[in-house]
């Protein structure tokens, strides 16, 4: 049921509040003025209205309505109220835009996982209904500028998801495109949808300004792996960028700091590695050096301690004699050589056997 009714009618007659006309009638869609005035008008005529009419008169979706009511209730424009019956209740504000009676605190929403678990397969129906937004046919030929060709109808259930199913902005989608088409080369729809979702469901991205200082994020995280000679063609890793986060955000090392140990992750080995990179920026924050000056400190604390540890260990070479154990034996190498005579040995053996024959010394 998509029946609305009134719970105040305080004037006859049908006039715009001047407020209105000056301070939001021309900084919207045009759309959603055409929606406030044909609810106004049967507001002030003290009528109910069917709101599914006047998506159809304004040739637009009867979700689209809500959501065009719910952007003036945030806008103070209006009262909405939803029931459990499919109705809605609409209050307008007449001399002024309804002030909260308790300063609110508004604060982002964290969004954890997307309201809809799978895209909706638009019909194609229901594609030709978005077209007669000019949001959405803009919107459709935007990208196909940026991507240099004309959507597919699955392309097109795709653009049209970024909008109607992730509820991105259309400005956030524009910039979303830019960043893939223009600065990634990423021209392959499905790819360009599974970075969409990544960003609000992992980084939480739902304005623009969300999305610029994620990308601006990147390009600091590449000039880091760059600069310490760590390939990241194929984009950042997982693993790349929970070490990148946690220097970053947890550690909290300044820029210069984490530039100055990939200077050395370069240098210092053959082959730059994240886990190199990663001692070298533990060390230091257990060390509490944040600055340039701290690294050189922290150097020169190192070269002396190195200096210490190395004249407590020198070795002292012995005297020839100090130290050692005498042996009974001497080693092969050390003992004397004989000097044999072996004709004075010939003539003691001729000797001994005269002896033998004539009877003399026994053996």
């Amino acid at each position: 049921m998509s029946y609305a009714r009134f719970n105040k009618n305080e004037i006859q007659t049908i006039n715009i509040p001047s407020w209105f006309a000056t301070d939001f009638m021309y900084k919207v869609h045009g759309t959603y003025t055409q929606v406030y005035i044909s609810v106004l008008m049967s507001y002030q005529q003290g009528t109910g209205v069917d709101l599914e009419d006047i998506a159809n008169n304004a040739g637009i979706l009867y979700s689209d309505i809500k959501k065009i009511l719910e952007y003036w209730n945030e806008q103070k424009v209006i009262k909405y109220q939803t029931f459990a019956d499919g109705t809605c209740e609409i209050e307008f504000a007449l001399l002024e835009p309804f002030q909260s009676s308790i300063p609110v605190i508004v604060e982002k929403p964290v969004v954890k996982t997307v309201h809809l678990q799978t895209r909706p397969q638009y019909s194609f129906e229901e594609i030709r209904e978005y077209l007669k937004n000019d949001s959405v046919q803009d919107l459709f030929t935007m990208a196909e500028d940026k991507m240099g060709n004309l959507l597919s109808p699955t392309d097109r259930k795709i653009i049209l998801g970024l909008f109607d199913w992730l509820k991105m902005p259309i400005d956030l989608i524009e910039y979303l495109l830019h960043y893939c088409c223009t600065l990634q080369n990423i021209r392959k729809v499905s790819s360009i949808e599974k970075i969409a979702i990544n960003w609000i469901e992992k980084y939480e991205i739902h304005t623009l300004e969300d999305a610029k200082a994620k990308v601006l994020a990147d390009k600091v995280d590449f000039q880091i792996l760059k600069r310490a000679g760590i390939s990241a063609s194929n984009g950042i890793t997982e693993s790349q960028k929970e070490f990148l986060d946690k220097w970053r955000y947890t550690y909290k090392l300044p820029l210069e700091i984490i530039l100055q140990a990939c200077d050395r992750t370069s240098t210092q080995i053959s082959n730059p590695n994240i886990n190199y990179l990663d001692t070298i920026l533990t060390n230091w924050y257990k060390q509490n050096v944040n600055t340039i000056e701290a690294i050189q400190e922290s150097d020169n604390n190192y070269q002396q301690s190195k200096e210490q540890n190395k004249s407590k260990t020198q070795f002292i070479r012995p005297t020839k004699n100090s130290g050692k154990i005498k042996s009974s034996t001497q080693p092969f190498h050390s003992m004397s050589t004989h000097n044999w005579d072996f004709n004075a040995l010939k003539e003691l053996e001729m000797q001994y056997h005269d002896r033998l024959r004539a009877g003399g010394d026994n053996v």
